[in-house]
Order: C-alpha cells, then structure tokens, then sequence
C-alpha cells in the first residue's frame, strides 16, 4: 500500500546510510600482532547474528548477538568485545573518526564504557552461544549514527587466535591488505595480523522529533495520493480518440480502496 511503501522506503534509505557509515569509519592503527592461521570464512563463521536497533536520544536499546564455534574442536577462554568507536552526525553527514564525549555507553550488567566485554570458559565444537549488552544515550547524545567494532578472541591448541573487524584498522592498513597493486580485491590476513574479520554493527540516534516527522511524510503522502485519486476519477480518464469519456465518480475513492486499478496499487485492496 502507499503508506506502507513509503515507510519502507524512508527505513531503507536509513539503513543504507548506516550500512555506507559503519565501511567508511576510520580508526586508529592496531600494532603489530603475529599472523595467524586462516579460520572458516575468514572469521565470519564465528558470527552468526547481530541486532541493535535505533533509539532516541535519552533512551536506551541493546546490541543483542549471536555466536557460534564452527570449528570441529573446542576453544577456550573466549572473550566478545564491542565497542563505540566512531560517528556520523546527522544532518550534516560530517564523520568523525572519534566518538563525542556525550556518545552512548554499552553496558554488560556489570560495567558500562565506550568498551565492554562478555566472556565464555570454553566453547564445545559446533556449540551456540547468545548475549547483549545495553546501548544507553542521554539527552544530550548528538543525534548520528555511531559505528561499533568488534572483537573476538580464543585460544585453540595452545593458540591465542584474534578476529576483529573493519574497525580496528586504520585506512591505509586495510587498503593494503584488501587491494593488489592492479586494484584487484583479496584478502591478506597476515597483513593486517589476524586470524579472521568479524562484521560490524551501528546505531542511529534519532532526535526527539525526527520519529515524527516521518509519520508526518507518510500521512502527507498517502493524503496526496487521496487528492490525486480523487481528481483523477472525478475528471473521468479522457480519450484523444474523440471516445467519450465515462461518467464521473459520485464519490471519491479511498487510497487504499478496491477502485484502484493502476499499476502500484495494492493486490490486497
């Protein structure tokens, strides 16, 4: 239906934005680490599911997950990291690689910061493991989409083995580990140091009114196609084949009644 459309395409674009933000965001150089054997897809495999989403500012949501171990072998000593690591303010689109002061706090139950982390003795082979934290913004959290990076460590046979994401790389130790000298894409784990890449996740901190004003859009636009319907079938559909043109409508149809016949119009009308 129109309203409904309209919706998602408002949503869509939000999460677009978002999608562009979080690979575009910047962050500080790791140091040199040791690398690392290649693990199942790279280190996606270990992500099964990652939710987080958006929220006023003053309010609170959770980054809530889902991992597994893909391995056929155990691992031990896991630890998941997320943390808040770079903004982009809305509007004005201008992408900070550092967070505000007043950026929002992720929460484990115990301790809250721009960095925490959840952690697991061991994890049998093929075994899924769920958890979140708490996002929490205050009212003076500029509005933007803020970008978290990832992290996952765990020792497999003796072995500490690293996975992160985008993130934890700067700009130029990425573009060197991702590009060939001809420009073609790979994949250079040793390179950037680690055993495999996670995804990553952003939150969008919406303003106070900004919930409202796309409620607004939506009920302006299904008013419009109200109006359009309406003057279209009162006119009556015209011929300039010298026909004459049908009676016109007593009443004007419903934007989402069963009169609509256009191409778009809604199949359950």
């Amino acid at each position: 239906m129109a309203g409904s459309s309209s919706r998602g395409r408002s949503l869509g674009t939000v999460g677009c934005v978002v999608l562009v933000l979080v690979l575009l965001g910047t962050a500080l150089p790791t140091g040199a680490a040791r690398a690392a054997a290649s693990l199942p897809d790279d280190g996606s495999a270990f992500v099964v599911s990652f939710s987080l989403p958006a929220v006023t500012a003053g309010g609170q949501t959770a980054l809530t997950f889902v991992l597994q171990n893909p391995l056929m072998t155990p691992v031990t000593r896991i630890t998941f990291t997320a943390e808040v690591y770079a903004f982009n303010a809305f509007p004005g689109n201008a992408t900070s690689p550092q967070p505000p002061a007043s950026a929002p706090l992720i929460g484990n139950g115990s301790t809250s910061g721009r960095s925490v982390a959840q952690s697991w003795t061991a994890w049998p082979a093929g075994s899924r493991w769920s958890g979140a934290f708490s996002l929490t913004s205050s009212a003076a959290t500029p509005v933007g989409t803020y970008a978290i990076r990832t992290r996952l460590t765990f020792d497999l046979n003796g072995t500490t083995d690293r996975l992160e994401s985008r993130g934890w790389f700067s700009a130029a130790v990425w573009a060197s580990a991702t590009e060939t000298a001809n420009g073609t894409a790979t994949l250079n784990l040793s390179r950037l140091g680690v055993a495999g890449i996670l995804p990553e996740t952003a939150v969008q901190i919406l303003g106070p009114g900004l919930n409202d004003l796309l409620v607004g859009l939506v009920v302006a636009a299904i008013v419009l196609v109200g109006a359009g319907a309406y003057l279209y079938f009162r006119r009556g559909p015209g011929s300039s084949s010298g026909v004459e043109a049908g009676s016109p409508a007593s009443q004007a149809p419903s934007a989402f009644g069963r009169r609509r016949r256009r191409e778009g119009d809604s199949r359950n009308s």
